[in-house]
């Protein structure tokens, strides 16, 4: 994917490893309540660096002098997940057993990702931008760049999953073309919009 310079020389690309530490702060910043956040910064590292250099899996960044912005998604999400445990299975174990209820939470998710065989096995995981820069169009360019890698990689239809409290996110999706599927329950007391999105 070729840069896409958009305003002030902020441009979009494919994340390196070194920027996935960045990655991870934003996220714990940006995505408070989310699940992954939970499991702390050394954990979305290791997330995020198994997508690097993945066939299944890719994470693009908002950059001009420093990250300020990122995207993520999977090509197929059971493929990610298996990838994801054989590279990281072990550095990651004692990160998971300090917090016994993730683990419980991390079963849940990975059921969750073979029950639904109807949806599309590609999915968008994680959009955050800094909050000095909402408003400005970064998260509707990182979409645009997001959708224009999944149609490369030969995806034509994608799903994404957005908190039923999160009216700001459920307001961009549906500003954005997505389409609610239905809710589901993926976690005890948490209900999730589950949403469709096809590539022209």
């Amino acid at each position: 994917m070729q840069n896409l310079v958009y305003f002030k020389g902020m441009r979009i690309k494919k994340a390196e490893l070194k920027d996935c530490a960045r990655v991870a702060d934003i996220h714990i910043e940006q995505i408070k309540t989310g699940f992954l956040s939970s499991l702390g910064k050394k954990f979305l590292k290791y997330f995020y660096s198994s997508m690097v250099d993945s066939d299944n899996a890719f994470l693009l960044v908002a950059s001009d002098d420093n990250i300020s912005g990122f995207i993520s998604g999977v090509v197929d999400l059971n493929k990610f997940y298996s990838e994801f445990v054989r590279k990281y299975f072990f550095v990651s174990l004692p990160i998971i057993f300090k917090k016994l209820l993730s683990l419980k939470k991390i079963i849940e998710t990975m059921r969750y990702a073979k029950k639904e065989s109807d949806l599309p096995g590609a999915e968008l995981l994680t959009l955050a931008v800094l909050d000095s820069l909402k408003g400005q169009g970064v998260a509707t360019k990182l979409l645009a760049a997001f959708n224009q890698e999944m149609k490369r990689r030969g995806v034509a239809e994608y799903k994404v999953l957005a908190g039923t409290e999160l009216l700001r996110a459920n307001g961009f999706y549906l500003k954005n073309g997505f389409v609610l599927h239905h809710r589901e329950s993926i976690h005890k007391g948490k209900t999730s919009n589950v949403y469709l999105y096809k590539i022209l």
